[in-house]
């Protein structure tokens, strides 16, 4: 008996400290579809590429995922700039800039055009609040410090009328690969709250094995 008085106190622990790290998806453009991209380097023609969307609902986000690749050497230095503008199928006013360095870079496994290895990045940001029924533009440009150039990969989620800025904007009608997300969406209980309702689960769970 004492045993699955345990068993269920620890049960309990991880269900409530589980839901502090939880993050609640507030954009999906979809995953990339490894058919190829467009680019967004600072070494090359186009140094910065987005992407239009809006939301059904207001929220605020503090973290992205993305997916992209080099058209040659992957043994590279990231440096990536996320920007978030005023948007159309082009950017207007500049909202929002971080940078993001190298961010969290994971091998997907897929080889994109059959010649380059597909990442996918993620990277966590300071948080803001997006209106809803909006538009937007999100953007990246990778400053890295290699000669092979960096490009963000099609997304196979709803078309977001893409944007490449090379001197000036141009309108590439593509979707691109991305998440936006709320990484405190699901922390409704503070640490001291949450410390308080495990101890309150443990005297129930005591006052159960006495009563029997």
């Amino acid at each position: 008996m004492k045993a699955k008085t345990l068993s269920l106190a620890a049960l309990l622990f991880s269900a409530v400290f589980a839901s502090q790290s939880q993050a609640a998806l507030v954009y999906n453009g979809g995953a990339s579809t490894s058919s190829g991209g467009y680019y967004a380097d600072q070494g090359y023609t186009y140094t910065e590429t987005g992407a239009h969307f809006m939301l059904n609902s207001a929220s605020a986000v503090n973290s992205i995922k993305w997916w992209g690749a080099y058209d040659g050497n992957q043994n590279q230095t990231d440096n990536f700039f996320l920007r978030f503008y005023a948007g159309g199928a082009t950017p207007g006013a500049l909202l929002y800039s971080f940078n993001l360095g190298a961010s969290n870079k994971t091998a997907t496994g897929n080889v994109m055009l059959n010649a380059w290895n597909e990442y996918s990045y993620q990277s966590a940001f300071s948080a803001f609040n997006l209106a809803a029924n909006t538009s937007y533009f999100i953007s990246l440009s990778n400053q890295n410090s290699g000669s092979d150039n960096w490009f963000w990969a099609n997304g196979n989620g709803p078309s977001n009328n893409g944007a490449s800025y090379g001197g000036s904007w141009l309108n590439t009608g593509a979707s691109l690969a991305f998440e936006l997300s709320n990484d405190t969406a699901t922390q409704a209980v503070s640490a001291p709250a949450t410390l308080g309702l495990f101890g309150l689960s443990l005297l129930a769970l005591g006052l159960r094995r006495r009563q029997r």
